[in-house]
């Protein structure tokens, strides 16, 4: 069975207890919703998201899939 894991605001690998529990449970897919307002963000939090996304993507052995909501 595959999971859809849906990564909101804690983009942790570690201590992720969702996570955690998913991943008991079958294989995962992981994936992350840009926020609509994304654009309304001051630029340093762009960037932040940016740069912890990039961070968690290179983190997961098969990626992490990126959606626009």
């Amino acid at each position: 069975m595959s999971i859809l894991f849906w990564f909101r605001r804690d983009l942790r690998l570690q201590d992720n207890e969702a996570l955690s529990f998913a991943a008991s449970q079958g294989a995962v897919t992981p994936v992350f919703a840009i926020p609509v307002n994304f654009e309304s963000l001051t630029p340093i939090r762009q960037h932040s998201l940016l740069a912890s996304l990039r961070s968690l993507d290179s983190s997961l052995p098969k990626g992490l899939g990126i959606a626009a909501s």
